[in-house]
Order: C-alpha cells, then structure tokens, then sequence
C-alpha cells in the first residue's frame, strides 16, 4: 500500500473535520494491506465507524487523493482498492 505519511494521518487524527478522522483510521487499518485489497463499501464502512454514508464518502476520497486508495470502475461496478 501506499502509505499516507505519518505527519499527515497525525494532522487528520487531531483535525475537527469528522472525515479526516474517519480517513485516518482507515489508513491505520489499511496500513501494510496487499495491493488491489478492496476497501469496504461507504455503507459497510459507516455502520462499522458509527458516522453517515457521506462521511464515509469525503473519508474514502481523502485518502485517494494521497494515493493510499484507488477507485476502480472497469467492469462495470465502481469500488476502492488498495493501491
């Protein structure tokens, strides 16, 4: 996987923004995961971290943004995995 840097999950763990929390425990989750691992869906993941489906949307978008997480849509299903 590649990794967010630690500066950068510190920085989202303190952050007031819900989503930057959200994400960085998903970077600590996802942390040492085998590349093209899927990431769970924003339902999945919002019932598990007790926060809604967009929040877990913003979390997810995040962390592709830092290139911890790819989104695939090939095949016709579109979904996050581990990059």
């Amino acid at each position: 996987m590649a990794d967010v840097d630690d500066d950068t999950v510190a920085r989202w763990r303190a952050s007031s923004r819900l989503a930057e929390r959200i994400a960085a425990r998903i970077a600590a989750e996802l942390r040492g995961q085998p590349r093209w691992q899927p990431v769970q869906g924003n339902f999945r993941l919002a019932a598990r971290m007790n926060v809604s489906e967009g929040t877990a949307r913003r979390a997810k978008a995040l962390l592709a943004d830092h290139g911890a997480i790819m989104k695939d849509s090939t095949g016709g299903t579109t979904g996050y995995y581990v990059s």
